[in-house]
């Protein structure tokens, strides 16, 4: 006879952010949140930032800290595989 075999389906590694974009008034807003939806969902998230002048990240909380524009990244690693989703930063 033939035995088929089915491989247990596995969901595509990937992260999303819950807003694209973050708008602060002055360097001296309150801090915002940025909440990653990962695949797998107990995956390490690593949160960089391009310009710590202007924001900085820990956690998924962005802190304002002078005007100007960055990118926030989250990034997961599945597999030797980087997945990573951005933010656009603006500080008035």
């Amino acid at each position: 006879g033939i035995i088929f075999l089915v491989a247990d389906e596995v969901a595509t590694p990937a992260i999303s952010l819950d807003k694209s974009t973050l708008t602060f008034v002055g360097s001296t807003s309150d801090a915002q949140t940025l909440t990653a939806t990962t695949v797998p969902e107990d995956a390490t998230v690593t949160w960089k930032t391009s310009k710590a002048s202007v924001a900085t990240v820990s956690s998924g909380t962005v802190t304002p800290a002078g005007s100007g524009d960055c990118k926030i990244t989250a990034e997961i690693t599945v597999g030797g595989t980087k997945y990573t989703a951005t933010c656009d930063v603006t500080v008035g």
